[in-house]
């Protein structure tokens, strides 16, 4: 009974005596990777706190980037040091390893197709971090752009995750880009009677844009004449600002100074 037991133990002590070269490859490759991964986190944080600047690379790219070098990294170390595995060379491992492959390919179309969609979001510049976007039928704030899926902050403070395959395949409206220009357009259309002259409309509207906080005196407000209906005449208030993260209590505002200049 002693032998047979101890003759199996004797077998997994030398295997694993000649595994320790495999063994100390195998770490190598891990602390080389690890080394390349801190290395990368370091190089990335800094570029995305303004340290270092690197001629036509957004500070934006840095988070995103440090993710996609983070599974490049994952990925290499897994193919270089496979050969290294125990039991590599056995059937068995390979069996169970070309099933989890075929299961992999299989479920991870999706996923693939969305991290492609959201490496094309990040270096089009589509959008930023904090940008105020409508995304997938969703309007608010980007606050995380992931891999596979883009956070968005509704006013209402609801996060939202929209996957990145929608942002490739559907068209994004941003609202921060021109705010950070010119101005961002608010626009608000009231109808009113013939029998009310259309200067005086005019410059009633002109002046309730005026009076509403946030809204830019230049570029000047501006009203359009969008419709002659037949009873009444839309009238469309269009006012520049620079504040679309406060678009909801802007338009709040800007309705109730109309109000008060009727």
């Amino acid at each position: 009974l002693g032998q047979m037991v101890m003759q199996p133990l004797a077998q997994v002590w030398q295997a694993f005596v000649a595994y320790l070269p495999d063994l100390f490859v195998l770490l190598l490759i891990l602390g080389v990777t690890y080394i390349l991964w801190r290395i990368a986190g370091l190089v990335f944080k800094e570029i995305e706190a303004g340290n270092i600047t690197v001629p036509g690379f957004e500070r934006d790219w840095a988070s995103q980037n440090y993710k996609l070098v983070s599974l490049l990294l994952l990925f290499g170390a897994l193919i270089v040091g496979y050969n290294y595995l125990p039991g590599a060379e056995s059937n068995i491992f390979r069996g169970v390893t070309v099933f989890v492959g075929i299961l992999f390919t299989l479920s991870s179309t999706t996923a693939v197709s969305n991290l492609v969609a959201g490496v094309i979001a990040t270096y089009t510049g589509a959008y930023h971090i904090g940008d105020i976007v409508v995304m997938g039928g969703i309007t608010g704030r980007v606050i995380e752009k992931k891999l596979l899926t883009t956070v968005v902050r509704t006013f209402k403070n609801e996060d939202v995750s929209i996957p990145n395959g929608l942002t490739l395949s559907r068209e994004i409206v941003n609202y921060s880009n021109m705010a950070r220009q010119e101005g961002l357009v608010l626009h608000t259309t009231v109808t009113i009677g013939y029998d009310v002259p259309w200067q005086q409309v005019q410059s009633l509207m002109i002046a309730a844009a005026l009076d509403t906080p946030g809204i830019l005196a230049e570029p000047p407000p501006f009203v359009l004449q969008t419709a002659l209906n037949d009873f009444n005449v839309a009238y469309e208030l269009n006012a520049y600002t620079q504040q679309p993260e406060r678009m909801p209590r802007l338009y709040a505002a800007l309705h109730a100074a109309i109000q008060d200049q009727f």
